[in-house]
């Protein structure tokens, strides 16, 4: 064909379609036209390369790569390989995958405990019910297999339960002394607690008044159990009487006296006016009560009233804390005579003789 019947380049690759003899998609070249002038064809035009025009190295890995993939190697390899996860799962369930480890269910109500067991995969097994000191009752005490234990999945786990501790009934001690009582309790299988002292008018020191809880009470066997124990009449007040009373007092209780003289007072002399244990609380053979004794209320000068209508001199000798006796003798009423005069204890009487005529 001449060159001037090719097709125009810059047409629609579907010109190609009008050479004779030329299949569709194939490279077109000019006649005579060869090398670096070979036809390209216009813009959006596809190159197809046959098989037979591809580079070596490419066809030599497309080669390896489906004998790889079509050979009997690699089925080989992959069946080695499924046999041996298959085994390696089938060994770790033999050996770690079935089992589980017991969880701590101590301390819980059984309730609580066989819903614990569940959630992770076990079965909870029998109850059993034992007296028990120190765990309450209703809680689980230990589990079968114990705690921590490695058990297969689904096994059952027994939980042994706290009935409550051991109840012992209270023996009698009241009226007896702290040592005797005490060892009737720790014969009876419970535990002496704390000793409280009261005051007791009736009760001789050292015997026991009561228990917590009364005799013939069913008591927890660990539950300590509380005496009280007398001590004894409670201290008198005395406060207000003479020093004598509180020192008979001492010497028959057993109880030593500090008296102290007090710094000031209006209270007659060797009276009580303080005391360092209060009144009605519990006392020691041979504690030391400290009272405080009065020296006598100070000395106070008199005023002279005689002469002065009655109602006046009892204001002034009051003012002065002193206390007026009247001895009215006659219609007059006036003081006639004072007694005593000069100085007296404050506090203390003064007697006014009123009706008289007053000469002075």
């Amino acid at each position: 064909m001449p060159a001037a019947d090719w097709p125009d380049p810059a047409q629609n690759g579907n010109d190609l379609d009008m050479i004779p003899g030329m299949a569709t998609g194939t490279a077109v070249q000019p006649y005579g036209v060869t090398g670096a002038d070979s036809y390209r064809p216009a813009t959006n035009q596809t190159l197809i390369v046959s098989a037979s025009e591809a580079p070596y190295g490419t066809m030599a890995r497309e080669s390896r790569l489906q004998r790889l993939l079509f050979s009997r190697r690699l089925a080989y390899l992959a069946a080695g390989l499924a046999v041996v996860l298959v085994f390696g799962l089938l060994g770790w369930w033999m050996i770690e995958g079935r089992y589980t480890i017991v969880p701590k269910v101590t301390g819980v109500s059984a309730a609580t405990a066989q819903a614990d067991l569940r959630n992770v995969g076990l079965t909870p097994g029998a109850t059993t019910t034992v007296l028990d000191n120190t765990v309450a009752k209703g809680l689980v005490i230990r589990t079968s297999p114990a705690n921590g234990s490695r058990i297969a999945r689904g096994g059952r786990v027994g939980l042994v339960v706290s009935a409550g501790p051991h109840m012992i009934d209270m023996p009698q001690v009241t009226g007896q002394a702290l040592s005797d009582a005490q060892a009737a309790i720790k014969h009876a299988g419970l535990v002496p607690g704390k000793v409280k002292t009261v005051t007791s008018t009736t009760i001789p020191v050292g015997i026991v008044i009561s228990t917590d809880p009364t005799a013939g009470t069913s008591w927890p066997q660990p539950k300590p159990v509380s005496i009280v124990l007398s001590a004894g009449p409670p201290l008198p007040d005395f406060v207000g009487q003479d020093k004598s009373v509180a020192e008979q007092w001492a010497a028959a209780n057993g109880v030593k006296l500090n008296e102290v003289t007090a710094a000031h007072s209006d209270q007659p002399v060797n009276m009580v006016v303080k005391q360092s244990a209060p009144p009605g609380s519990a006392f020691t053979n041979g504690e030391v009560i400290t009272i405080q004794i009065s020296p006598g209320p100070p000395m106070v000068n008199i005023p002279d009233v005689t002469g002065l209508r009655v109602p006046k001199a009892v204001d002034i000798l009051r003012s002065r804390g002193f206390v007026v006796q009247i001895n009215p003798v006659g219609p007059f009423n006036v003081v006639t005579i004072e007694s005593p005069t000069g100085q007296a204890p404050k506090g203390s009487t003064i007697t006014l003789t009123t009706g008289l005529p007053h000469f002075g």
